[in-house]
């Protein structure tokens, strides 16, 4: 228990060291963009990443479906398979890379936003587009890599790796961007990461498992077929979950115009990193839950569960209430008044985010199950689903992107939640205690909108900002704590054993 919890603990570590450094160049440093980057310019490339992400999806599906299968055999001890699966992944991620890649490159002359730019501007766009490419070819493998060594319970290693390579990406941006070259220095700072963690991540698989465990990295036909099958289930997945995450930005560039994509994108530009933020909680405990289950340890998957859904979804309410009370006011000061784009948009944003949160703790769940194939199909159809409400309603206005998306994502959510209700054996009266706990949340969060809005000065300066979050932050967090007992109780015990198991290091 200890290596898991220890295992989980320093993956968000190392996970929020990563994200801080992500955030400034997410957030941070974009009015340096927008100071060396032409809006329309800037707005096309936000649009093309959607659109790259919707082409080159990452890594398969594969890296989830190495995540389950290795921590799934190391928690069973079964360390003979432990070779044959790593090398095998690693084989399908190059083969993946390369297929992939040539695919995307094919989608250029389909890219939108290019029509509304100059031919200079245009041509920037689309080499841009190629460097992001060949960096995403490179990440599928890497991704596989650091997937592995997680999987193994090697956070830090893991972490090491992702972290020193965004610490290069964030210096290679600002090089180029003070040196004159724009939105190129963008695309040079994603393909040295993906340099950094390739190279590194297939370094550290070899040192942990030839070196540490003792297993032999080899390609076997039979493990490339069980892996193909599985992440091809899982593929459906991955372009839902990122057509999901990416096609507001894309339709709204498509039917409104570059210019309002790079509006919306900046409005829901902190929604979208707090929502960062708390998805490493889940990334870093899925391989540690999904070891627990290896381990056949159902009941204390089952407990585990049920206190991740209360303790995400708590933290999710908090940290999106904050966001929507400051939004207004940290857009003025960051980039300007006009990125606004107003607050329905935020409000309905935030919504949304809260709502994917409750799915996600379910989605996990059938991850760390291996039940590839049930996810898929879900998120195949919400995704489906999706598009049409944008392609529908989105030229009525963009608060119309998030309210698609909140609604896309209550309905996997509920599909999710459903299943794996069935799975753990809940109960009607837990069902019920549960869905009482999101209505305490909600209840805290709309009355601290209302009042922070209504009552509170907008800030006008940096530390009116930071005031006004501690203020709202202890607020909420106060009233979410008064109303809630169970999460008391959990915030306690979690504080106590983690302290406990690190004075044991």
């Amino acid at each position: 228990m200890s290596e898991r919890r220890r295992s989980a603990v320093l993956g968000m570590i190392f996970g929020y060291a990563s994200l801080m450094i992500a955030l400034a160049r997410n957030v941070i440093f974009v009015p340096i963009y927008l100071q060396k980057i032409p809006l329309a310019e800037y707005g096309a490339w936000l649009a093309t990443g959607g659109a790259l992400a919707l082409i080159l999806i990452n890594d398969y599906g594969l890296a989830g479906v190495v995540t389950q299968r290795i921590s799934a055999r190391y928690g069973a001890g079964d360390f003979a398979a432990l070779g044959r699966l790593t090398g095998s992944a690693l084989a399908i991620g190059a083969f993946v890379s390369i297929t992939l890649s040539v695919i995307s490159l094919v989608f250029i002359p389909f890219l939108p936003g290019l029509s509304a730019l100059s031919t200079d501007e245009s041509r920037t766009v689309v080499a841009c587009f190629v460097g992001a490419v060949a960096a995403n070819a490179l990440g599928i493998v890497g991704a596989t890599a650091t997937s592995v060594i997680r999987s193994l319970q090697k956070a830090v290693l893991s972490g090491s790796i992702v972290l020193f390579a965004e610490i290069v990406n964030i210096a290679v941006i600002l090089a180029g961007l003070y040196s004159g070259h724009g939105l190129y220095a963008i695309a040079a700072g994603m393909l040295a990461r993906s340099v950094i963690i390739t190279v590194a991540g297939l370094t550290g698989v070899w040192l942990v498992c030839a070196v540490n465990i003792g297993a032999k990295i080899e390609i076997h036909t039979a493990e490339i077929r069980d892996l193909v099958g599985e992440a091809s289930r899982f593929f459906l997945s991955s372009i839902a979950m990122k057509l999901q995450a990416q096609a507001n930005v894309f339709f709204v560039s498509f039917i409104l115009g570059p210019t309002s994509a790079a509006i919306y994108s900046l409005t829901v530009r902190a929604h979208e990193t707090v929502a960062m933020v708390i998805s490493l909680i889940n990334g870093s405990l899925v391989p540690s839950v999904t070891h627990l289950l290896g381990s056949g340890d159902l009941a204390r998957f089952r407990v585990v569960l049920l206190r991740l859904f209360i303790s995400v979804t708590a933290l999710t309410a908090l940290a999106m209430t904050m966001t929507v009370i400051l939004n207004f006011a940290f857009l003025r000061l960051w980039v300007g008044a006009y990125a606004f784009g107003g607050q329905p948009v935020s409000v309905l944003m935030a919504a949304a985010l809260f709502v994917s949160s409750v799915g996600y703790v379910a989605y996990d769940a059938l991850l760390a199950q291996g039940k590839f194939r049930l996810v898929s199909r879900v998120f195949f159809f919400t995704s489906l689903l999706q598009v049409l409400l944008l392609m529908s309603l989105l030229h009525l206005g963009l608060w119309l992107a998030p309210t698609a998306t909140m609604l896309t994502a209550g309905a996997w959510g509920y599909a999710f939640w459903r299943i794996v209700a069935a799975d753990i054996g809940l109960t009607v009266s837990e069902a019920r205690g549960l869905l009482r706990e999101l209505m305490r949340l909600v209840a805290v969060s709309t009355a601290g909108v209302a009042g922070f809005l209504a009552l509170y000065p907008n800030a006008n300066t940096w530390t009116g900002l930071v005031i006004e979050a501690l203020v709202s932050g202890a607020c909420l967090t106060i009233g979410y704590l008064a109303f809630s007992r169970k999460l008391r109780g959990i915030l306690l015990e979690e504080i106590g054993s983690t302290l406990r198991v690190f004075r044991t290091t």
